[in-house]
């Protein structure tokens, strides 16, 4: 069973955790809030994780937004400098980014690289916004997630979000066609 041991008390607002897989071994993960210098490695990772689907300007945007929080998780690169994942020694293997709206806390985008999924790092990153809005007045938290995305709704209901609605289309298809998304809430925030 994956178990991630959080670290907590690390100077300024890096929370560091590792994780324990199955076959034991303890592969080392640091969530950090991002800034543009990130954004070829988000660029890299959305592309691997959903074909492309934001812009350059949109993350940016977002990582200059005053009411986003965006965050990620990064991996020791261990020999992968100069991948476009990796800054400073480092590779960005997931992101969450939400937006404060009053008392609202809205995740807009959730991605953890394949090769790093099923480690907790989804659950992490959406902890660590969940808390960070919560310290900043927000008293609860709504996202929307493909109908068919069985993964991320399990994480989602495991950790307390319930479906309170559909909006139909809301997703475009590769092949033309669009997907249903569910529209989840969770009150209390944390």
């Amino acid at each position: 069973m994956i178990a991630p041991l959080f670290l907590l008390g690390l100077p300024g607002s890096l929370l560091a955790f590792f994780m324990t897989v199955p076959d034991a071994s303890a592969l080392p993960y640091r969530l950090a809030p991002l800034t543009p210098s990130h954004l070829e490695a988000m660029l890299t990772l959305d592309h691997v994780c959903y074909g492309g689907y934001w812009s350059a300007q949109g993350y940016l945007d977002e990582l200059e937004r005053p009411n986003s929080l965006v965050w990620g998780s990064f991996w020791q690169a261990n020999g992968e400098e100069g991948s476009p994942l990796s800054v400073d020694g480092e590779s960005l293997v997931g992101f969450a980014i939400l937006w404060q709206i009053f008392n609202e806390a809205h995740l807009i985008s959730l991605a953890v690289h394949p090769r790093h999924r099923r480690r907790g790092i989804a659950r992490c990153l959406l902890h660590q916004l969940c808390r960070l809005a919560a310290n900043q007045g927000c008293e609860w938290a709504t996202l929307e997630v493909q109908e068919d995305n069985q993964a991320a709704r399990s994480l989602y209901e495991n950790l307390g979000f319930q479906v309170v609605g559909r909006r139909k289309g809301y997703y475009s298809l590769e092949d033309g066609r669009s997907a249903d998304a569910l529209i989840y809430w969770k009150k209390p925030l944390l």
